[in-house]
């Protein structure tokens, strides 16, 4: 029998290679072979190379099916779709901060050891009064350190002198507000030489003496108009001692401070207490007369004092000793060294045993020890230890182990500049925490850790600006039905809006910062709707249908002077379709005639016959848009007729350049040099059999100089 079947190749049936640009970057480095020089003219101009890049076509592929005794026909392809149009955009990127911390502590650590003997913490304020008069007591006082400190040695005692003027602290040369028991020890001669000077105060002071004033604001560290000086320590034992020959306010009838709140003793009680005792000396009566003819008389001292109305004259003076437990003695008559010493023993008999730590310790810190015993009882003011268990002669050191100036230890942290929540980061000592153990608090502002950071530990906090991210995109085209598909950071969405008016699509949520975000979508006319009928011609068709042997869905389609029309909803690129034709024939042996407007690809041809190749191998004739064969027997269900050709394939290449004069040219078939080729004026040629489809041909023309 003899079958004519209309044989075309067609785009559809592609399966392919890359279709090769007609020009562009090199990709496949040269390998050397002679070069060939041709002159075409007598002329030269000077030139850079010039390299010519082309594709020798595309390879497509045909396959067929006869079967059932050759009534029907099966051709399959592939559908086809243009690459969906995409656009691609770049998350804004917003600064990132990091904030840094330190986690507080529980307190440094300190240890201090003292000597028992030595217990003890005294303040004592000298008030000394700077009226006329005044020089020869200020004289006789200030030579008395020693026996002020007969008493009080062992214990860690200050000394700060004030003026019946004035409640700013006396200075030593040195620029000290007080003396203290770390000077005397340092250097005893120059602390007595301090003490003289700060207690003779001259006698230019204010003729209205105000020593429960002076007395009261220096203990009460006010009242100083140059500035205030902290200088008595918490729990500390405190004394005052008065010198003075008036009474409080003065003496004189025209004197007095009537009605002022300092006027009486209770100014100073009512706010330094009477748990500090006040002691004095006072002119207590009139001095007496001086002996004409000794001029060592010590009464010397008192004749330009007296004068009270009646005696004792300062009784607010004698009011404070009294209610205080302190001891009054007259200023002119008295021997200041014994009374000083008894003073001196009074106030040691009342010093508790306490100790200056070099830091205020944290009570909960505190580890303490005599002589290897742990003490319970105890309290702390500051800096200032008071040990309140019995404390015997027999015991030698008092050991003491604590912190001081704690941090306070938090676990929520303030960002210096306002944030995206979604973007914070913590880490403690260069360790990320999870997600999960940290939170941000809108109501203060802070980041809040689940637990506590260690002591000293690094905290960071990291994290972007709060501008706002884009979540707005414009895409450029029209696109087909409900094509359009987006993907954020390599992940398809379908959260998002879009005004196809205005080309704008909205995500419901901001991608995040840098993230790439994907729009694709068809443009109308992508999907390809067109296929040619291959192997038979229109009228030998009696019937057929399109049909997806995937699933046995039926396309609907129309067969219009040798093409199928699909519907482009029926379209998706990659889609494996088979048109089913139920052919009209007639039998003229077991000849077979195609016709063909492709010519098969030398080597690609395959006519299989039941599996076997060789059946319908012979008188196989490839000329002008026919194939023919026939076959030895028609004992098979099916013949397989496949090939390969190439679509827009050429051999011929115009490499014309704007130079004249001798050339030379090397020319590359997909990297390889080849010396197989002809140039004819400005064109290339290469036989077929040396060159394949989808080949890159690469001409570099130099200009022979």
């Amino acid at each position: 029998m003899v079958r004519k079947l209309s044989f075309r190749g067609a785009s559809a049936l592609l399966i392919s290679s890359s279709l090769l640009l007609a020009c562009g970057a090199e990709t496949t480095p040269f390998k050397g072979s002679d070069k060939k020089i041709i002159q075409t003219d007598k002329t030269s101009d000077v030139r850079s190379d010039v390299t010519r890049t082309f594709s020798s076509g595309k390879t497509k592929s045909v396959e067929l099916t006869l079967n059932s005794g050759f009534a029907d026909l099966t051709q399959s392809f592939i559908l086809e779709q243009n690459p969906r149009q995409q656009e691609q955009f770049i998350q804004i990127e917003r600064p990132i901060y990091n904030d840094g911390f330190t986690q507080g502590h529980k307190g440094l650590s300190a240890s201090q050891t003292f000597n028992i003997s030595e217990a003890g913490i005294f303040d004592l304020l000298l008030m000394i009064d700077n009226s006329s008069s005044m020089g020869p007591y200020q004289g006789r006082l200030s030579k008395t350190l020693p026996d002020i400190l007969r008493h009080i040695t062992n214990t860690n005692w200050r000394i700060a002198v004030v003026t019946s003027s004035s409640p700013c602290l006396r200075k030593t040369d040195g620029g000290k507000s007080y003396m203290t028991r770390a000077d005397f020890d340092k250097n005893p001669a120059q602390a007595d030489i301090d003490f003289q000077k700060m207690i003779q105060v001259g006698e230019t002071g204010n003729p209205v003496e105000r020593g429960i004033l002076m007395a009261t604001q220096a203990m009460q560290e006010t009242g100083c108009e140059t500035g205030n000086v902290s200088w008595l320590r918490p729990d500390s034992q405190r004394a005052v001692l008065l010198l003075t020959d008036e009474n409080n306010c003065g003496s004189a009838s025209n004197e007095g401070c009537a009605g002022l709140p300092y006027e009486k003793a209770e100014y100073f009680f009512d706010r330094v207490g009477k748990a500090v005792t006040v002691n004095a000396m006072l002119l207590t009566q009139e001095p007496p007369s001086v002996s004409a003819s000794n001029p060592n008389d010590p009464n010397r001292d008192c004749q330009n004092s007296g004068g009270y109305g009646e005696a004792p004259n300062p009784k607010e003076y004698v009011r404070l000793v009294e209610a205080t437990g302190g001891r009054f003695v007259d200023i002119c008559r008295s021997n200041y060294s014994t009374v000083l010493g008894q003073i001196s023993e009074d106030v040691g008999k009342k010093i508790n045993v306490q100790f200056e730590l070099e830091f205020p310790a944290e009570i909960a810190s505190m580890d303490i020890k005599i002589d290897g015993k742990k003490v319970n009882a105890f309290n702390i003011n500051g800096k200032i230890l008071s040990v309140l268990e019995p404390v015997t002669a027999t015991n030698a050191k008092l050991t003491v182990a604590y912190k001081h100036d704690p941090i306070t230890m938090v676990k929520s942290f303030t960002p210096s500049r306002s944030l995206d929540t979604g973007t914070i980061e913590v880490f403690v000592n260069d360790t990320a925490l999870p997600i999960k153990d940290y939170s941000f608090n809108v109501a203060t502002g802070k980041v809040e850790l689940r637990d506590l950071p260690p002591e000293l530990a690094l905290v960071k906090l990291r994290y972007r600006d709060s501008a706002a991210l884009p979540k707005i995109f414009t895409y450029l085209k029209d696109y087909y039905l409900e094509t359009l598909e987006v993907t954020v950071a390599g992940t398809k969405t379908k959260n998002f809006t879009v005004d196809r008016g205005t080309k704008k699509l909205t995500l419901t949520d901001a991608p995040r910062d840098g993230q790439a975000v994907y729009i694709t979508y068809e443009l109308p006319g992508d999907r390809h709707v067109e296929y040619p009928i291959l192997g038979v011609l229109n009228d030998e068709i009696e019937d057929y249908q399109i049909v997806d042997p995937a699933t046995n869905e039926v396309l609907k389609s129309t067969l219009d002077r040798g093409t199928i029309l699909l519907d482009p909803i029926d379209v998706q690129g990659g889609r494996v379709v088979e048109a089913r034709y139920n052919l009209l024939h007639d039998f003229e042996g077991l000849k077979f005639v195609l016709e063909n407007s492709k010519i098969p690809f030398p080597g690609t041809l395959k006519i299989n016959a039941g599996g076997d190749e060789s059946v319908c191998a012979n008188d196989i004739l490839v000329e002008s848009a026919k194939l023919s064969f026939s076959c030895k027997d028609e004992d098979f269900k099916a013949i397989a007729v496949s090939y390969q050709y190439a679509d827009d394939y050429k051999n011929t290449f115009d490499i014309g350049t704007t130079f004249s004069g001798i050339k030379s040219y090397r020319v590359f078939i997909n990297g390889v040099e080849t010396s197989n080729y002809t140039i004819l004026g400005d064109e290339l040629v290469i036989l077929k059999k040396n060159l394949p489809p989808d080949s890159e041909v690469k001409v570099l023309v130099h200009p022979e100089v």
